[in-house]
């Protein structure tokens, strides 16, 4: 399943965000219905690049 450019940074928001509540990896993946992997792969990517736009999952 591939995820939206949005689905991508509403995943980062919910987990990095300074404000926000550092949501549980099991927690995001739920409220954007993904795999729990994939939620920990599109954080992890963040960190090593910001602009997610050009970013491609394997």
């Amino acid at each position: 399943m591939e995820l939206s450019l949005e689905k991508q940074y509403e995943i980062v928001f919910l987990r990095e965000h300074p404000a926000g509540l550092k949501f549980s990896f099991g927690f995001i993946a739920k409220q954007v219905r993904c795999s729990k992997s994939t939620a920990i792969y599109w954080v992890k990517r963040y960190h090593e690049n910001q602009d997610l736009s050009t970013s491609e999952r394997p």
